[in-house]
């Protein structure tokens, strides 16, 4: 194992936890102190708002706080030391269940974004002799 592994994994973890933190607040108190906001390039308030803020109603950020909290003591330098099956095991499960839910999440948001585009183009709002086509302003 690289010695820089275990310091390099908690201190993002610790990130990931101060981030989800964050967005839980945010989504209780509906987005009282958002340090970005909506007109900004990254939009939070659409992270805590929108329809994927939520899988199985629950709030996407407590799902990341709960993740978090639950990966940290695995990741402890004590935990590196430790060397036993059960903390290498829960280690390596949590962190697979988390790169799986990162890329559920991609896809969802991906799948949106292609929807509500082909929403707006069949609406009839993207080409009007009033608003010509702009294909510079789609992500």
């Amino acid at each position: 194992m690289p010695a820089w592994l275990p310091i390099t994994s908690l201190l993002i973890a610790l990130v990931g936890l101060g981030a989800s933190i964050y967005l839980t607040y945010e989504h209780f108190t509906q987005n009282a102190t958002l340090a970005c906001s909506a007109n900004s390039v990254v939009d939070c308030a659409a992270v805590t708002t929108s329809p994927q803020s939520r899988v199985f109603g629950i709030p996407v950020a407590v799902l990341g706080l709960v993740f978090f909290v639950g990966i940290i003591p695995t990741l402890l330098p004590v935990a590196w030391r430790m060397n036993t099956k059960l903390v290498r095991n829960g280690r390596m499960v949590a962190s697979a269940i988390g790169v799986c839910f990162v890329f559920y999440l991609i896809s969802v948001r991906h799948r949106w974004i292609h929807s509500t585009i082909k929403r707006f183009l069949w609406s009839g709002e993207l080409a009007t002799p009033q608003k010509p086509l702009n294909c510079a302003t789609f992500p």
